[in-house]
């Protein structure tokens, strides 16, 4: 592949020619220009499969640059270099379409290896793999038959039939593994459009490994299998347990299993996605056996003057957020210990959500919407959790008075000594100490562990600086006690779900 890189500064050319490997991104060929008309010159009618970019150049700039080239291939993968921070710049590059816009002067070899890989990433998502397709296939004739229209049904077919895909005839009984969360991507269950497509592959795979000739279909939260045996053998149901577990290895999905009585011909499917979707509470507590034909739980009403009472509570504990974490473990042993009606306890835990909500906006702060129809009680409180944790990092967030001195001196010697490698032995030994007594009293005063503190802590200082500074991201790195930027990008990935450059 060619890479296209256009800039009038032949020192920054230089630069980027030998900061990166290319070849390690497929890259075997580079073509430095000085400007826009001088990279078409080069190209000779040719397009790259990656255009890097000066905005500003003589003769012709990287807007009209991009705009030739786009010309020719709409999805050329373009990422802008500039010495503007401005916003104007900014939104003009948006609406350009470009994949990624970075400032010359705090430009590293991290910044644009990261940069390089998301563009991989983006377009590898947007290519549609056959096994995508075939996913898409039956999950489209799925939602044809359930909105009962009868062409679309037909095409469908039709498509099937081309890709070889079978469709069951019948007698069958329908498996429904419902995906109760992906906690890897927790707030966020839309940053993958298709995960359940990678689901059914995983649980495609896994049965064909096992001589399983189940039909996989991917139906919005469901994995449906249909399984052309009308009973179910305990081998069979010994080897449900064992895909459950395989999406759990390879997807990180927790998922339960639910079954539809015996369905004579796939015309009968949508009374059998119907019956699997009506058992959706059965596993709301996660205690139930990992049975598709367990007997269905009886649940008691939450009264409304008890739901209202929770209500309060969660908000006078979100106020106060020392006692959050243990407000949210009482509410769901509540639920737990009176078997409450899980859409009740939904209906509360949304209420949760709304307030944490509130003042994440009144901080400033970003979070998705979290769709909790249909989902578990563990999905519900870690849904809460997420949204809180992202609330408490941000350096708006108002931090709630200490009370105990060994916690507040706790809390003081993480601050001073953040660069530093802090462990809850030394901030012990610090202000002289028994560590196992300071766990538990930090523990009851915050609500949190220590060594999730300190990870709210890295984090929250290292949003300020990217933010609020321009310091090197070695440097920020190094100021919240990680010595390896690499392992940085990665921390800060996974506590925030951005990387370090989104922040800036």
């Amino acid at each position: 592949m060619t890479a296209l890189l256009a800039d009038d500064d032949i020192e920054m050319l230089d630069v980027l020619r030998d900061i990166i490997d290319w070849e390690a991104f497929g890259f075997t060929e580079l073509i430095l220009a000085r400007d826009g008309q001088d990279a078409l010159n080069k190209l000779d009618g040719a397009v790259p499969a990656l255009l890097v970019a000066d905005i500003d150049m003589p003769t012709m700039d990287g807007y009209a640059l991009v705009e030739s080239l786009r010309g020719k291939d709409e999805d050329l993968p373009v990422i802008f270099l500039t010495c503007y921070e401005d916003f104007p710049h900014t939104r003009k590059a948006i609406v350009t379409g470009v994949d990624d816009y970075l400032v010359k002067y705090s430009l590293t070899k991290e910044v644009l290896r990261e940069a390089l890989e998301n563009v991989q990433t983006r377009r590898s998502r947007n290519a549609v793999s056959p096994l995508d397709a075939h996913n898409s296939c039956k999950e489209k004739l799925l939602f044809s038959v359930m909105s009962l229209r009868q062409a679309d049904i037909s095409a469908c077919l039709k498509e099937m039939k081309a890709l070889r895909i079978p469709v069951p005839v019948g007698p069958f009984r329908l498996v429904g593994l419902y995906a109760d969360y992906d906690e890897a991507r927790l707030p966020n269950r839309s940053g993958d459009p298709i995960w359940r497509y990678a689901a059914a592959n995983v649980a495609t795979d896994f049965l064909r490994e096992n001589n399983c000739q189940d039909v996989v279909f991917p139906y919005e939260r469901y994995i449906l299998l249909a399984h052309a045996e009308t009973g179910l053998a305990p081998s069979y149901l010994a080897l449900l347990s064992e895909l459950a577990k395989e999406l759990f290895d390879k997807a990180r999905i927790h998922s339960s299993l639910f079954c539809s009585s015996v369905c004579p011909s796939f015309s009968e499917i949508a009374s059998a996605i119907e019956e699997i979707a009506s058992a959706q509470n059965d596993t709301f507590y996660g205690d139930e056996p990992l049975n598709p034909l367990r007997t269905p739980p009886v649940f008691a009403p939450m009264p409304y003057c008890l739901f209202n009472e929770n209500v309060a509570n969660f908000h006078s504990a979100l106020e106060t957020d020392m006692q959050f974490a243990c407000e949210i473990d009482r509410l769901c042993s509540q639920a737990e210990r009176n078997r409450f009606a899980p859409d009740m306890v939904r209906k509360l835990f949304q209420a949760c959500l709304s307030g944490v909500a509130r003042l994440c906006q009144q901080a400033g702060v970003f979070v998705d919407e979290v769709d909790i129809h249909g989902a578990s009680l563990a999905f519900c409180r870690d849904a809460v959790a997420q949204m809180h944790k992202q609330y408490t990092q941000s350096p708006n967030a108002p931090k709630a008075e200490v009370r105990n001195e060994d916690v507040a001196a706790m809390l003081k010697y993480v601050e001073q000594h953040l660069g530093d490698k802090i462990s809850l032995q030394t901030a012990a030994d610090a202000i002289f100490k028994n560590s196992s007594h300071l766990s538990r009293l930090f523990k009851k005063e915050m609500g949190i562990n220590f060594s999730e503190y300190l990870i709210e802590a890295r984090i929250r200082k290292a949003t300020e600086l990217l933010e609020q500074t321009r310091l090197p991201v070695e440097e920020i790195a190094e100021r919240i006690g990680i010595d390896n930027v690499s392992y940085f990008y990665k921390f800060y990935k996974r506590e925030t779900g951005r990387t370090p450059r989104g922040k800036r």
